[in-house]
């Protein structure tokens, strides 16, 4: 199996169950891959979970691949609040760590980000608050050899998912592992065709990154990537359209689309449950946009100053948080008129919902404004206890979205 690339190994996976499930089991367990680093990989991912924390780096891009290095530390993105307390409690008490002194340092002072340095941009900044480093010796029990197993937390202001993919600096690194499932969201460039495409003007720090990619074998893609539709889409390694259907939906897509990569992670029966963990479609429907250099804007021969070309290299992926208190989880929106509908009935909802209010309490939360003036952002800006008989209309996103996607209403 370790000589198979990953398309051979996925044609294999499609010859029977049984050979779908022993790939899998042995070329795809997780609990291995984190026992290098927890000592209970089902008590970890349990709190990943339960903190809705996300494993992201370089650990997500090897699990997919296959591979592994040894120098390579575990990045943990988990949002500011009870669920960081939660997992640095669980990684100093339960699984042995130690938390590395942080210098003092001020929101744009470059920090050493994990064995990457610079899937995060390289310092404190946007939805990035701080990254905390936890060290724990280990003893080859062989060679008597003492090395030090490394995990960062990557404490965000806002959700993790959105830190990977609108800070991460090329798309080989936009991988990411939850409690249960693992993604890939640009897998025909990543694992097909191995190249990544840059997310962020190749400078000089972006650059260095981009070398060491190559010598591990992702070459950087230097080719335009198009806005309009062409050829066989879902061709197997088609070179035109390496980041997913871009061209038919306006750069639109989805976490779980088909062009993603999304693996169910085995042998969960000894996971802890708990009302805390957040539905996998929040982040499969959370939507974002890809968008590019126009093609006939990057010849780099015709350009004028090599800044021009750093910034012509790149795509950018912009993703914006949607709530509502209607909603009980937040989401990614993506720019798309989708998103305009849901935000109509979410605010359409909300107004009605208010009516459950006495007249006098309802008057004290919207400062005597009509329902007239109460728009999106206006209704998300009042803070109210939810009463009891308050519902919520989550299960309306995944449904609209296969609606409009069966309709051909997302192109």
């Amino acid at each position: 199996m370790q000589y198979l690339d990953t398309r051979d190994l996925l044609n294999l996976c499609r010859t029977s169950w049984a050979t779908r499930l022993d790939i899998k089991t042995n070329s795809w367990n997780i609990n291995d891959r984190l026992l290098h680093f927890f000592k209970n990989p089902m008590a970890f991912r349990s709190h990943l979970g339960r903190t809705n924390a996300l494993i992201s780096g370089s650990f997500a891009l090897q699990f997919f691949e296959r591979v592994t290095w040894p120098e390579s530390d575990l990045d943990i993105l988990v949002e500011e609040g009870d669920g960081l307390e939660e997992m640095k409690k669980y990684l100093t008490e339960s699984e042995g760590y130690t938390k590395v002194p942080q210098p003092e340092s001020t929101s744009e002072i470059e920090v050493e980000v994990g064995e990457e340095q610079g899937d995060y941009e390289g310092f404190y900044s946007g939805n990035i608050k701080e990254c905390q480093t936890y060290l724990l010796p280990h003893k080859d029990p062989n060679t008597g050899n003492v090395t030090r197993r490394k995990v960062q937390l990557v404490i965000t202001s806002g959700l993790p998912v959105q830190v990977i993919l609108c800070h991460y600096y090329t798309t080989a690194v936009t991988n990411f592992i939850s409690w249960d499932k693992a993604y890939s969201i640009f897998p025909r460039a990543t694992f097909l065709l191995h190249e990544t495409v840059p997310l962020k003007p190749v400078d000089d720090a972006f650059g260095r990154l981009h070398a060491k990619y190559s010598q591990r074998g992702w070459r950087m893609r230097t080719e335009p990537v198009p806005f309009s539709h062409e050829g066989d889409l879902h061709a197997s390694g088609n070179r035109r359209q390496p980041l997913g259907d871009v061209s038919k939906y306006g750069g639109y897509r989805r976490i779980g689309d088909r062009d993603s990569w999304v693996m169910r992670l085995g042998d969960t029966a000894g996971i802890e449950g708990s009302s805390h963990f957040v539905p996998d479609f929040v982040l499969e429907y959370s939507g974002f946009q890809i968008r590019g250099v126009p093609e006939g804007f990057q010849d780099f021969a015709s350009m004028a100053d090599w800044d021009s070309v750093r910034r012509a290299l790149c795509v950018t992926i912009r993703a914006t948080i949607f709530q509502s208190p209607v909603l009980r989880h937040q989401y990614l929106e993506g720019f798309h008129a989708l998103w305009r509908e849901i935000r109509t009935l979410t605010t359409q909802d909300t107004i009605g919902q208010l009516c459950k209010f006495s007249s006098s309490r309802l008057d004290a939360l919207v400062a005597g404004r009509p329902p007239v003036t109460l728009d999106h952002n206006g209704l998300n800006a009042i803070s109210f206890d939810h009463p009891l008989g308050w519902d919520y209309m989550d299960d309306a996103i995944p449904r609209l979205y296969d609606e409009w996607e069966s309709q051909g209403r997302l192109s």
